[in-house]
């Protein structure tokens, strides 16, 4: 019994056991079932970062993915690229697990944490501008680097660029490019320096030789040496020009004939230095050692001289007979045509005779001589120019001035006894002309005179002539002279007879008057006025002026500020009058005011104005309702303002407007005194009718006693108005209320033009009217009565 209870005592106890150690058993496997997997992304530019998206807890056994962009780029020319995802190790290793951007893992049993990484590698943009080519090219960072560019390359014919420096990032003047580490993105330009080919052809040495210049050098061409000489100096080579051709087509070739050359290289171009080879050529004579030709010829020129006669005269007129050429030319004929192709000296031999040669610079002039022509030494000879004075008719004169050439001399006679030399001759004469002077009859001036032609002249013209007091001649030219100043004429190398003629015109002596078109005298206008030789002169009226005679055209004529011209040409005569009388567009005008009932209205206001409000005349009318003469007006549109009391009126008026102008206004104050007067005298009437009839009355009736009134005959409205009533109708009276009802006829208003008048004759008919229908209804009333 005991047994048994401890038997199931200790089953209960296992039982209890195993139970505990299975409730602990599943809660510690359940635990170790789970796995948390972290992804990392490292992307090089600072420590990994875990990916939330794709990091999680999960079971094991369960896959866990995650995608990740490859390549990613940033603003800065900087670039991350996937490399491939990686796994931890707990030895702080890594191994790699793909190279796939997407990964999937499988959570493993036994790791609590899994942890993967996904590494970038960094790489930097490397941008270069070579000029010859780009270069963009992306390099990972810390990564080695290395560039070897061109010193020198060349676009275009003739065109090179030269390496100068770095500019950007990258700095320095070495071509050659070595980073061992790139840090950064790089961009950098190379700069290049332009070099143009100047290609220099000279067969003679230049400061300037063939080579490479700078874009926008100045280069200073010249000859090393100038003039070479060569054979003793008798041989000289010398720059004649340059010939600049540019290679590019749009550029203008140089011809520069100048022995420096300076130009700034802009292009490729060739230089060409033309030279000129000169050989010394001398032609002499023996016998007279005088030199025939001294000149530098060109090499390879002909040199040709054929200016020799057989018998030829020498530069001084000595006869010459040639004989032959020796030294560098030999040859009996006189005539040279070699091929220049060194220097030359050649020398003539001759046998000589004088000349005796005399000329006049007046071939009509015979001149006696003995001997002429060639005559041999030791001869005599004698020269007689006499007379000296000869006529040649035609207002022209000789006088004999000297011997010129081989002789000086002013005497007229040459004799030589014994002849040594060669007399070569020649008389001047100076010639006379007559000149001949036209001028009118007023002025005192000679009329001939006799003129050297070796000789000055002058002639002075009196400037002002008086004719009389009105008249007078003003010199103006002379015709038929070639030097003249002012008044004078200078006459120089006179050639032939002149005729001259001293120009006058006429001045009058005019007094200006400006003449309105109503025949005014207006003062303080002023003219321009043209001649037709041009000349203008600017007047004013009531002036004296001395104006020439002719056609004067006026310009125009200003009175205040209006253009006022209406004459425009007028003729000046000698013989028109002192005054001169200039129509211009001035008027008057007359206004006549009157009222309606054709009474004048005195005191009127009249303002004439222009267009833009300037007053130009004022007044008023006079007590026959006239304002008389207004003006003077200029001929422009203008505005005349009548005002007469209250009532303004306005009338455009101008040149075309005829006068007098006529206004009418509603009422003059000569009308109202008349209808005051009317209603005084009969206000007077009916008063005095009125105070007689009760005097009467009171004469007939001293006792008051009451009568009886006697009533009219009752008459129907249909009975004829009573003979005294037709009277009335033949001869009405006008009241104030017919001017009013003419004036509403009329289409005026009357309250504008009688004020508070019309307005008081409106109450008084209102009033009128209703007494006249009362009085009406009392007629018929006592009418009825009656009957």
């Amino acid at each position: 019994m005991n047994s048994r209870k401890v038997l199931l005592l200790l089953l209960s106890l296992l039982s209890v056991s195993m139970l505990v150690v299975a409730m602990y058993g599943g809660v510690h496997s359940q635990e170790e079932n789970r796995v948390e997997v972290i992804f990392y992304i490292d992307t090089g530019l600072g420590g990994p970062q875990i990916i939330n998206s794709c990091s999680r807890t999960v079971v094991v056994g369960e896959n866990v993915s995650c995608v990740i962009d490859r390549e990613i780029k940033f603003i800065n020319n900087t670039k991350i690229v996937f490399r491939g995802w990686y796994k931890s190790r707990g030895d702080g290793n890594e191994e790699l697990v793909t190279k796939d951007s997407s990964i999937t893992v499988v959570a493993v049993e036994g790791e609590a944490l899994q942890e993967y990484i996904a590494k970038y590698q960094v790489y930097y943009l490397i941008e270069l501008d070579l000029g010859y080519s780009q270069i963009q090219d992306w390099k990972p960072r810390n990564g080695l680097f290395t560039l070897d560019i061109l010193d020198m390359w060349e676009p275009a014919k003739g065109i090179r660029k030269v390496f100068f420096n770095w500019r950007g990032d990258i700095t320095g003047k070495n071509p050659y490019i070595y980073i061992d580490k790139i840090s950064k993105p790089i961009r950098a330009e190379a700069v290049w320096e332009t070099q143009y080919y100047v290609e220099v052809i000279s067969e003679y040495a230049l400061s300037v030789k063939t080579g490479w210049f700078n874009e926008g050098q100045t280069i200073h061409v010249e000859p090393s040496n100038s003039p070479i000489y060569e054979n003793n100096g008798e041989t000289k080579i010398m720059l004649e020009k340059y010939l600049v051709d540019y290679w590019q087509e749009d550029k203008r070739d140089l011809e520069v004939v100048q022995d420096s050359l300076e130009l700034d290289v802009d292009s490729p171009l060739t230089i060409k230095a033309v030279w000129v080879k000169l050989h010394h050529v001398i032609l002499e004579s023996s016998h007279i050692r005088s030199v025939l030709l001294d000149e530098w010829i060109r090499d390879g020129a002909r040199l040709t001289y054929n200016e020799l006669e057989r018998d030829i005269t020498w530069v001084n007129k000595t006869r010459i007979v040639f004989e032959k050429w020796v030294n560098d030319v030999s040859q009996d004929s006189k005539d040279i045509d070699i091929l220049v192709t060194g220097p030359l000296k050649a020398y003539a031999t001759w046998r000589v005779y004088y000349l005796v040669s005399v000329e006049s610079s007046e071939p009509s002039i015979a001149i006696r001589v003995n001997n002429i022509g060639w005559v041999e030494k030791g001869s005599y000879v004698i020269i007689n120019a006499t007379p000296t004075e000869r006529e040649l008719g035609k207002g022209v004169r000789a006088s004999f001035k000297e011997w010129v050439g081989s002789i000086i001399s002013s005497e007229p006679v040459i004799e030589v006894r014994e002849l040594d030399q060669s007399i070569i001759i020649k008389a001047l004469w100076v010639k006379k002309y007559l000149v001949t002077i036209d001028a009118p009859d007023e002025v005192q001036i000679s009329r001939q005179v006799w003129v050297r032609e070796d000789e000055e002249h002058i002639i002075t013209a009196p400037y002002r002539v008086n004719v009389d007091n009105n008249t007078r001649l003003i010199f103006s030219s002379w015709e038929g002279c070639n030097l003249t100043k002012q008044n004078t004429c200078i006459l120089k190398d006179v050639t032939q007879p002149l005729t001259l003629k001293a120009n006058y015109f006429v001045e009058k002596k005019i007094r200006i008057e400006a003449v309105s078109l109503n025949e005014e005298v207006i003062e303080e206008v002023h003219f321009n006025v043209k001649h037709e030789s041009g000349e203008v002169l600017k007047l004013m009226s009531g002036d004296t002026a001395w104006m020439k005679i002719g056609k004067w055209r006026v310009m125009n004529a200003t009175w205040r500020t209006w253009d006022v011209s209406s004459m425009y040409e007028f003729m000046l005569t000698r013989d028109s009058g002192e005054l001169l009388k200039i129509t211009i567009r001035i008027f008057r005008l007359s206004f006549k005011v009157n009222d309606y009932f054709g009474f004048p209205v005195k005191d009127a206001v009249i303002i004439v104005k222009t267009a833009d409000g300037e007053i130009v005349y004022e007044g008023r009318t006079n007590e026959d309702g006239i304002l008389d003469k207004v003006g003077p007006l200029p001929p422009l549109e203008m505005v005349a303002y009548i005002t007469y009391g209250d009532y303004r009126v306005e009338r455009n008026v101008s040149l075309k407007t005829s006068s007098p102008v006529y206004v009418t206004v509603p009422m003059s104050h000569t009308f109202i005194q008349i209808i005051m007067a009317m209603i005084v005298v009969v206000g007077s009437l009916s008063a005095y009718a009125i105070i007689r009839k009760i005097i009467r009355r009171r004469k007939e009736v001293p006792i008051a006693i009451p009568m009886p009134i006697e009533l009219p005959p009752a008459r129907t409205l249909e009975e004829e108005p009573s003979t005294l009533e037709k009277e009335v109708e033949k001869a009405p009276v006008v009241t104030l209320e017919d001017v009013v009802e003419k004036l509403r006829k009329s289409g005026e208003k009357p309250e504008e033009i009688l004020g508070e008048l019309a307005e008081m004759i409106e109450t008084e008919k209102k009033k009128k009217g209703r007494r006249k229908s009362s009085t009406s209804e009392q007629s018929i009333s006592k009418r009825g009565r009656q009957a």
